[in-house]
């Protein structure tokens, strides 16, 4: 199996279980699985890659569960959630 498949695994796996943390209401436990998954694609397929773009999404959707829209925006411009 390359690296590929298996980065599809792994990122998949990392936001299907901070998906079911998050609608547990487990947010502290769902929000370091988002990140490494934005991580993981972010290394493997580069900064300009459509496929960021949902795992920002989902990492977006946890802050706004919560209500916490200013955190996000300032994670994402010093980039503190690598």
């Amino acid at each position: 199996m390359g690296w590929p498949r298996l980065r599809v695994i792994r990122v998949n796996w990392a936001n299907n279980l901070a998906a079911l943390y998050q609608a547990q209401g487990k947010y502290t436990e769902a929000e370091p699985l988002f990140k490494r998954a934005l991580w993981i694609d972010e290394k493997a397929l580069g900064l300009g890659h459509p496929y960021l773009a949902s795992d920002l999404n989902n990492l977006a959707e946890r802050y706004r569960a919560q209500g916490k829209y200013v955190e996000h925006r300032e994670e994402r411009v010093s980039g503190s959630w690598r």
